[in-house]
């Protein structure tokens, strides 16, 4: 089975920063949807900033798992609320010009039957701190199709940086 990525969106901060990502009217139309992301926040204070996801402005019902590698081994953790972290990326206390790559997976987001699970990776490259690698999964108990997804930092304060990026793929199997 072959499967084909069809670019349907990229924001790109430009000018100053941004307090939030958004993807609105998705289209139906695919299997799968993936997130490639480059991004880096502008909290001070501490070299990670906590990144957040919420689909179609819903508030409530997701259940995340976090698993990431630190200095002292393997660590996990787990969360419920308004929306799901889905890791964390390099703030401007981090490295100079270090953006933390994202990639986010969200199998049959249009389905209306079936309840969202998504699962995400990110990476720290970050010298300043020890955070190394995370993979995380998410578990939404709502089964409207997405039609919107926003990315933003869960510091309300903090924004996106000039040049972050996020990409959207439509994931066609066939």
């Amino acid at each position: 089975m072959a499967v084909t990525y069809r670019p349907i969106a990229t924001v790109t901060v430009t000018g100053s920063s941004a307090s939030t990502i958004s993807f609105t009217n998705i289209p139906g139309t695919y299997t799968d949807l993936v997130i490639q992301a480059s991004l880096r926040s502008t909290r001070s204070g501490f070299p990670r900033a906590p990144l957040t996801l919420t689909f179609n402005s819903i508030t409530s019902g997701y259940n995340w798992r976090d698993i990431y590698g630190v200095a002292a081994g393997v660590q996990n953790a787990t969360g419920s609320g308004a929306y799901t972290q889905i890791g964390n990326m390099t703030s401007v206390n981090g490295t100079s010009n270090v953006f933390t790559p994202v990639t986010i997976y969200i199998p049959n987001y249009a389905s209306t039957t079936l309840e969202k699970v998504i699962r995400t990776d990110t990476a720290q490259t970050n010298i300043s701190d020890t955070w190394i690698r995370e993979h995380l999964v998410t578990y939404l108990s709502n089964t409207a199709a997405i039609t919107t997804i926003t990315l933003a930092d869960a510091i309300q304060s903090s924004s996106f940086v000039v040049n972050s990026t996020a990409s959207l793929y439509g994931i066609s199997k066939s």
